[in-house]
């Protein structure tokens, strides 16, 4: 894969791309929070045969700007639209994962002229009750090995506890998130290892994710979406008992499956234009552990 690094200055601020390359329509990635455009490595080189694959990374991460302001829908769907002007991009497939369905709804209601088709990647979901989704959650109150993450001074180290600690991450690790992690995390002035962004970008994202309102109805074009149905086992430690996965497989069946399949029946009553792909036993990063049928679906969507 010969993909590129590029910076753009558009809308106040410097935003980070990647280039994949290929040729014919533009397709443009979206990362999810706190994810960069190299999420999207292992699956964006897939459509070099047809497209022109660019991601754009969101202010507030990887080595975008982290500006103190901006972090509204519509600022962050105008950060699209004046880097597909600088580009010269008259037309795009957007594609998109977790919170970038903000961006993909907005530049879609806001300039439908410009976007050709729409793509989730579980994307499509209402934040307006996630602490009542997640208030039940099993795994909230185990114990597992915590690390401190404040006096870390090597990226390598950083990551290597970063996997311990984070079981969801466990068991998605693959080349991809090793050289995301290798290519965003960065040490300060002080000499330890962080994410990029604030604690304040983080804030104004968390609150735009959770009271974005959208109106579908001015959303013209196909659209695709997928919607990801964890397993029992997605996060569980290694040790995990029996009353654990059983708690576990209650939570999933009666919190999260039905909180999925409502968005859904609202993408499904909402788009007259889209089709739906469910996934069993997914990851929200479906992209990666459903990679296959991902692309599968992807392409025959574009190819339409």
């Amino acid at each position: 894969m010969d993909a590129k690094d590029h910076f753009i200055n558009i809308n106040g601020i410097r935003l980070h791309y990647r280039d994949w390359g290929g040729q014919g329509e533009v397709l443009l990635f979206l990362a999810g929070m706190g994810c960069a455009a190299y999420i999207f490595d292992g699956i964006a080189p897939q459509f070099l045969d047809s497209h022109r694959v660019f991601g754009l990374t969101r202010r507030g991460h990887g080595k975008s700007d982290c500006p103190d302001t901006g972090y509204d829908a519509d600022t962050l769907s105008e950060d699209i639209i004046q880097f597909l002007s600088a580009m010269k991009i008259n037309q795009v497939i957007l594609i998109g994962h977790s919170m970038a369905d903000i961006e993909l709804t907005t530049v879609a209601s806001k300039h439908p002229e410009k976007i050709t088709k729409l793509i989730y990647l579980d994307a499509f979901l209402d934040r307006s009750n996630l602490s009542e989704v997640f208030e039940n959650n099993p795994l909230k109150d185990i114990e597992k090995e915590t690390f401190d993450f404040e006096k870390i001074t090597s990226v390598n180290e950083y990551i290597i506890l970063l996997k311990k600690e984070d079981l969801q991450l466990r068991d998605l690790w693959n080349d991809v998130w090793e050289n995301h992690l290798l290519e965003i995390l960065k040490v300060n002035e002080d000499g330890y290892v962080r994410f990029p962004g604030s604690e304040s970008s983080s804030a104004q994202l968390m609150e735009t994710l959770c009271s974005f309102k959208a109106d579908y109805s001015k959303v013209k074009c196909p659209t695709l979406s997928f919607f990801a149905y964890p397993s029992i086992e997605s996060g569980l430690p290694e040790n995990a008992d029996h009353a654990l996965r059983k708690e576990m497989k209650k939570y999933i069946k009666e919190k999260i499956i039905p909180w999925k399949k409502e968005n859904k029946a609202r993408f499904e009553k909402e788009f007259q234009n889209g089709k739906v792909v469910e996934l069993e036993k997914a990851s929200h990063y479906c992209f990666m552990d459903k990679e296959e049928i991902v692309v599968k679906k992807i392409t025959e969507f574009i190819s339409e």
